[in-house]
């Protein structure tokens, strides 16, 4: 048997399955954990594996490291924190942190009715990472080592929430922190290939 559905309740369905389309938000982008625990250890070939820095955060603009979770000095400890191991019996594999800052550059808008009606990045954000891995005998000399750089630029929308905000950075410093752990593997085995086991 045939039921039909007469077409004006099928109409308010319709647009009952629009709006209610159109009402359900998309989800949330979850920012990315900054987390190396689930990576495969760096396994140097040292009796001991040292973290340190010579980096000072800068208090004034431009820098804005202050206003960041984590700063990129903390994402750099945190990394080596988790990923290097020292396997050896002798000699020293030192991180050094150089340059960590995070900075914000005020970006000019467009005027008029066009600039009203129009959402433009507010300001442009630029983190920077650069660290040393250097392997030093017992008495401190140095026996080989390199160094790895990396700068990334993005821009920020104008007019994100405080969520927004920290999402945006989330991002922003995986992404750099990844390509400086790419950075590091690399530059091992180019440059420090007989410390890695």
């Amino acid at each position: 048997m045939m039921i039909r559905i007469p077409s004006v309740v099928l109409a308010i369905g319709l647009v009952t399955g629009v709006l209610t389309g159109c009402s359900s938000a998309p989800p949330a982008r979850q920012a990315p954990v900054l987390d190396f625990a689930h990576s495969a250890p760096i396994l140097l070939n040292v009796r001991v594996a040292e973290i340190d820095s010579r980096y000072q955060p800068e208090i004034a603009p431009p820098n804005i490291e202050r206003s960041v979770t984590p700063t990129p000095q903390e994402a750099l400890i945190k990394w080596a924190q988790q990923r290097l191991r020292s396997d050896g019996t002798e000699n020293v594999a030192r991180f050094t942190i150089v340059e960590a800052p995070v900075t914000a550059e005020n970006l000019s808008r467009t005027g008029g009715l066009t600039g009203a009606l129009t959402t433009e990045p507010a300001q442009r954000w630029t983190v920077t990472l650069e660290a040393q891995l250097e392997f030093l005998d017992e008495n401190g000399t140095r026996l080989d080592g390199f160094t790895a750089k990396v700068a990334r630029t993005r821009d920020l929308k104008e007019g994100m929430t405080s969520e927004e905000r920290s999402l945006f950075w989330s991002e922003m410093i995986a992404a750099a922190i990844g390509e400086f752990d790419a950075q590091i593997i690399s530059g091992l085995r180019q440059y420090a290939a007989p410390w890695m086991l």
